[in-house]
């Protein structure tokens, strides 16, 4: 019975590693598919001139973003973002920043931990509110140094008119890949996870029984 149990136990763990690795096979497919794929955000409500010099700023943080050279990021701060009310959301959770301040500390962050980014602001989506503000939307990618995986992202942000400069005011990164097979990701390695355990948990046991001496009980 032991060893039926164990049986079923290593089939059930294999198969929750075959699922988790095609699971993750399709989550690289659907990167690279997604990389491929041509977002034209390319409207909007601005007019020529106003959309190049916005598009000025963006460039600067562009540039910034492929040369990561961390003594330009105070330069790179005070041409592109705002004096006041800035508040920037990044691809993790925690990374909630606020002011020249925090947008420094994300430069620096970015700069040295997470990778090559690359914007394109030729598909960039630029909606102006009014005479000082303009709503931005634009996909890019980002090539992270510790995977060498490149995926692909979706980013928007708010710029204001301060002194006949455009300036960002809002930002915010995301990842722009399926969360459905993320989510499905999880469920198989915690699966995958509990499954391997017991397993492990179930072949020690077998191994104790089988070494243990059984109790011979004299009939006199």
């Amino acid at each position: 019975m032991r060893k039926l149990i164990l049986q079923v136990f290593i089939f059930l763990t294999c198969l929750l590693g075959c699922c988790l690795l095609v699971l993750m096979l399709i989550q690289l497919h659907a990167n690279k598919e997604e990389l491929a794929r041509v977002k034209d955000y390319n409207k909007g409500t601005i007019s020529n001139q106003e959309k190049a010099h916005v598009l000025q700023i963006l460039r600067i943080l562009e540039d910034g973003y492929t040369k990561r050279d961390l003594t330009a990021v105070d330069g790179c701060v005070a041409s592109t973002f705002s004096n006041k009310d800035v508040l920037i959301l990044g691809t993790n959770p925690t990374e909630i920043l606020t002011g020249k301040e925090g947008a420094k500390n994300l430069l620096l962050g970015d700069w040295t931990y997470w990778g090559k980014v690359k914007f394109h602001l030729d598909r960039t989506r630029f909606d102006q509110l009014d005479s000082t503000v303009v709503y931005v939307a634009t996909t890019g990618e980002v090539k992270i140094d510790m995977w060498r995986l490149k995926l692909p992202l979706r980013i928007t942000g708010v710029m204001v008119n301060e002194n006949s400069h455009w300036l960002i005011s809002k930002l915010q990164f995301q990842y722009d890949t399926n969360t459905n097979l993320i989510i499905f990701s999880w469920l198989a390695t915690i699966g995958f996870i509990i499954s391997l355990i017991l397993t492990l948990l179930i072949w020690l046991w077998t191994k104790l029984k089988r070494k243990t001496p059984r109790r011979v009980v004299s009939k006199y």
